[in-house]
């Protein structure tokens, strides 16, 4: 092998090469412009050289491994393994694909909660550098002004929605490493412009259930505060809290989301789980079977909009209880070693639960609000478990 081939192996072994390229690949979602585009950003910086380090691990790394304490990631390989008694070759893809990006996660450094509490600032301020990019592209064309809702935007996160959603967790890993690093000013901060944000310009309900669940979170933990910062943190909360229902209750922009009621959501997913019964609910409807549902106002709703009921509509009973018991599973393990990935991933289930579908999939922006958090908390479970000597792929997860 000459030189360059040995630099470029070099390269994709160094964890900083990972930690890179996933700001980069993250951070595409918001400057590409579709799917095929980040996809293959993917396929080529993160998906190849993954293939190449799984092919370079020697069996013999695995002799040691108490398959006891591998629960989870036996639980995953049976929610992956659910989805393959409908459209096989397409699902193998999907799930060959998915186990290439967790396994790339593996190789990313999270051990200094400094580096990760500035990565999740620099995707938040991204975040809303994307939105006001929009919104002075939009208001340019009239297709917004102030007041208004921004309800496409142009990247790859298109879905305002999903936006919110991929705010949330980023606010929910900067809450959680605030408290441990006691940055209360920046996670007061913090909290203010995603609800500002989420409120005003996307005008995005999926925020309020979100932020409720990292507010309970934050007042659960609020022992971890200093004493004399206890009190004011948890007042300004509070007065954010009472502003936000203000907002909603006395504003035009207020009035204009609660109008939305709950956009239909409970009839689709009474919908759903009809036709899930009509199917069978064993084994649920499969990829192949398409199923549109028409609200009463006329309006077709293509799917579920809930990652749990999509779930269980596409792979039944038996893809519902493996997807709810890693969801379980992995925020149990996760809130007791690595509680910032499990803040993450709370985060992301509850805004999935209004507005998510099928999660066994090509890339997409849910890989980021529910993939990505999941795989951080399986690489420090496998780490947390690992008899054998230190494996090539192994993820760093300790304190600061």
């Amino acid at each position: 092998m000459n030189e360059f081939g040995k630099g470029v192996i070099h390269l994709i072994k160094d964890k900083k090469y990972w930690n890179g390229i996933f700001v980069i690949w993250i951070s595409s979602f918001f400057i590409l412009p579709n799917s095929a585009s980040v996809g293959i950003l993917f396929y080529s910086l993160i998906a190849l050289p993954s293939l190449f380090l799984i092919s370079q691990v020697k069996i013999s790394k695995y002799q040691h491994i108490n398959a006891k304490k591998l629960l989870l990631p036996l639980m995953i390989v049976v929610l992956l393994a659910s989805s393959l008694h409908h459209d096989l070759i397409k699902q193998i893809k999907h799930i060959v694909i998915i186990i290439l990006f967790y396994f790339s996660v593996s190789r990313l450094d999270v051990s200094n909660l400094k580096n990760v509490w500035s990565v999740a600032w620099f995707f938040l301020a991204m975040a809303f550098a994307y939105i006001l990019f929009n919104m002075i592209l939009k208001s340019q064309i009239n297709e917004y002004g102030l007041g208004q809702r921004l309800a496409h935007l142009s990247g790859k996160i298109s879905n305002p929605i999903f936006v919110t959603d991929f705010m949330a967790i980023m606010l929910a890993t900067i809450t959680a490493l605030s408290l441990k690093l006691q940055k209360y000013r920046t996670l007061i901060l913090a909290h203010f412009l995603v609800l500002l944000f989420s409120l005003l310009i996307l005008q995005s309900r999926s925020i309020i259930p979100i932020w409720i669940v990292i507010l309970g979170l934050t007042l659960f933990n609020i022992k971890v505060v200093n004493h004399q910062y206890k009190y004011t943190m948890v007042g300004l909360l509070l007065l954010l809290a009472f502003i936000t229902a203000l907002i909603l209750i006395n504003t035009n922009i207020g009035a204009a989301i609660i109008q939305r009621g709950d956009s239909y959501r409970l009839e689709i997913w009474n919908a759903y789980i009809l036709a899930t019964h009509d199917c069978g609910i064993i084994v649920g409807c499969g990829n192949l079977h398409t199923f549109q549902y028409i609200a009463k106002n006329g309006l077709p709703i293509s799917h579920a909009h809930n990652i749990f009921i999509a779930h269980f509509f596409k792979y039944g009973l038996i893809g519902l209880t493996s997807l709810l018991s890693v969801v379980i599973w992995a925020i149990y393990f996760g809130l007791k070693t690595i509680p910032w990935a499990a803040w993450m991933l709370i985060a992301g289930v509850v805004g999935l639960s209004f507005d998510g579908n099928n999660i066994l999939k090509n890339p997409n922006e849910t890989w980021l609000i529910f993939h990505l958090p999941l795989a951080i908390i399986l690489a420090a479970y496998i780490k947390a478990f690992w008899q054998a000597d230190r494996s090539p792929y192994e993820l760093k997860v300790g304190k600061e």
